[in-house]
């Protein structure tokens, strides 16, 4: 399994990342989605030299796009996806991950059911055909109730993924999520060929609003049965989205890896 970090925009850390062993860069696509051309083109530049490559991206939509049929424009989330498909890939980015909590959230005059109805046609009508043309993946990202009202359980996004029946879309799993919503990180190891990247972190579960951490061999959480979990169900790339800081990342990252490659080794 490759492993790599979310560093959104902060290009400055996918070189510590070369230096202890990871294997991609995990970018943010609302960032370069805001960009202006040549603000791009520079942001290119600098992406296409790092020394890990960046295959993944996050937060596809910003929230300001809402999706629900209430508020969404459909000519400027369409002018987006077209955008933000072309540039990723010229950015040589294969796999888009679909969290974006406050762009899907179901607003309170819109039933659960017609909201999903709205996620369902957005991914297979909008965004899926364009990623496709570029051979880009969408991976949807289920976030714990505390983010978004809607697919907060990897067992919801995995039905979509079924519904849908593409190729290019798939679901993506993240411990601090289903550990939010006390779903079992074990049972993602029944969904074999529908999860196919992840997102890892630790955290202490015991303590409201609890934050999420780089793994650290003391710090009391043990990945293993995400990790063991992540390999029965075929899922090939995690990346470590979690806080941290400018003065501390580098530790941070170097400590962080060896958790991880010692917890897939035990799986």
């Amino acid at each position: 399994m490759k492993i790599g970090v979310c560093i959104g925009s902060s290009l400055w850390k996918a070189e510590y990342l070369k230096e202890y062993g990871y294997d991609f860069a995990e970018l943010c696509v609302a960032d370069f989605g805001k960009f202006t051309q040549t603000e791009y083109d520079e942001y290119k530049e600098k992406v296409k030299n790092l020394k890990v490559p960046a295959v993944s991206a996050n937060c596809y939509l910003p929230g300001s796009l809402k999706i629900n049929r209430l508020q969404r424009d459909d000519a400027v989330i369409e002018d987006y996806v077209r955008l933000t498909a072309k540039r990723a890939s010229g950015l040589g980015i294969e796999r888009i991950v679909f969290g974006s909590g406050s762009a899907r959230k179901c607003p309170d005059e819109l039933s659960r059911e017609e909201c999903l109805e709205d996620i369902v046609h957005f991914i297979g009508k909008v965004a899926a055909p364009e990623l496709a043309k570029y051979g880009i993946r969408l991976l949807i990202e289920p976030l714990a109730g505390v983010f978004c009202n809607m697919i907060t359980a990897v067992k919801e996004g995995v039905r979509i993924v079924e519904e849908l029946g593409l190729d290019n879309v798939l679901c993506l799993a993240d411990n601090y999520h289903m550990d939010h919503e006390g779903e079992e990180l074990t049972s993602i190891s029944e969904y074999r060929g529908k999860v196919l990247h992840s997102h890892i972190s630790t955290q202490d579960i015991s303590v409201p609003g609890y934050g999420r951490y780089f793994p650290k061999e003391d710090d009391g959480y043990d990945l293993t049965p995400f990790t063991s979990s992540l390999i029965k169900c075929g899922c090939d790339m995690c990346a470590i989205e979690a806080e941290t800081t400018d003065e501390t990342f580098a530790k941070d990252a170097e400590l962080a890896i060896e958790v991880i490659k010692k917890a897939i080794m035990k799986g």
